[in-house]
């Protein structure tokens, strides 16, 4: 109970790099309270003309609270500071000009969590939420401040022998100092956990590059997601489900509006193992716009929500 761990790990595309280490010590100072000191180097450099540096170093403690009768995690409070200093540099910014800017940034935030769920890997009844409040303020450094909320819930209600629904709702608001917040600040969904149907955070303000014959989606100061899910057996360990996603992402919290969120269909096969789900769905937008593809497949190893 007094060990500590010392984690190294890279993950390297040719786009893309991201380097992490990690110091985890189970006490701080006499107290029972796990704390994690976390340092990370980021690069990206993207054929369109867009490039990201990023460093940081992080301080975290977390606070459970365990149920006496299954020994797991039901209640947490978790906290941190983090402090490092960001760049970006486009061909082309908001404004069609060229954009270069590099901003030292430090931020303390705090979540909440609530676990019942009676399974983590593939659960069927119970609920989770969790809320995260962030705050960047100048006293501390930051060049340009800002306060960011998310929160998310996800149920599970099992109906009939097998059959079960899942629902989730999920809310992000910001505000900074300036009309837009640095991009890594920036809420995006779309994708395989979010609203299906979409390419990974293509949902949003973009910026079209013809000469490149690509979009960049910016992600916005607010954000919604719902998810509504039937689960069901197959076969054994096969499942399948049926669902329907909308939600989008907002430039800013005054555009935010339940009547332009995007609309999604579909179905999809679960793989139920012991340590979690395969899945492959396939999604199909509702309200298709001029140059979206109409449909996609998404594979990926757990459940959306």
């Amino acid at each position: 109970g007094r060990g500590t761990a010392l984690g190294l790990s890279a993950f390297v595309q040719s786009e893309r790099t991201l380097y992490r280490a990690t110091e985890r010590f189970p006490h701080f100072f006499k107290f029972r309270l796990p704390t994690e000191l976390i340092a990370e180097i980021e690069r990206e450099d993207r054929e369109i003309g867009f490039e990201t540096r990023r460093w940081s170093l992080a301080f975290q403690q977390i606070k459970a609270w365990k149920e006496h009768r299954t020994g797991r995690d039901r209640f947490a409070i978790q906290w941190n500071i983090e402090s490092g200093q960001f760049s970006i540099k486009a061909d082309r910014g908001l404004d069609g000009n060229p954009f270069d800017r590099k901003e030292w940034r430090t931020t303390v935030g705090a979540s909440f969590i609530e676990d019942q769920r009676n399974s983590l890997s593939n659960p069927t009844r119970g609920r989770v939420w969790n809320v995260t409040l962030q705050v960047a303020p100048k006293f501390l450094g930051s060049d340009k401040q800002y306060v960011r909320f998310y929160g998310q819930v996800f149920y599970h209600y099992p109906i009939f022998k097998g059959l079960g629904w899942a629902s989730s709702y999920r809310l992000g608001v910001a505000r900074g100092s300036e009309e837009f917040l640095f991009i890594e600040d920036r809420f995006k969904a779309g994708g395989a956990n979010s609203v299906r149907g979409f390419k990974q955070d293509s949902l949003g303000p973009s910026i079209s590059l013809p000469e490149y014959d690509e979009e960049l989606f910016l992600g916005g100061q607010a954000v919604v997601v719902m998810n509504q899910e039937l689960r069901f057996p197959i076969y054994k360990i096969l499942h399948g489900g049926v669902f329907y996603d909308t939600g989008n992402v907002f430039s800013r919290v005054e555009d935010l509006s339940l009547s332009d969120l995007r609309h999604t269909a579909g179905a999809g096969l679960r793989l139920v193992l012991s340590f979690g789900a395969l899945r492959l769905d396939w999604a199909r937008i509702l309200d298709l716009e001029a140059g979206e593809d109409p449909s996609r497949w998404h594979f990926s190893f757990g459940y959306a929500f």
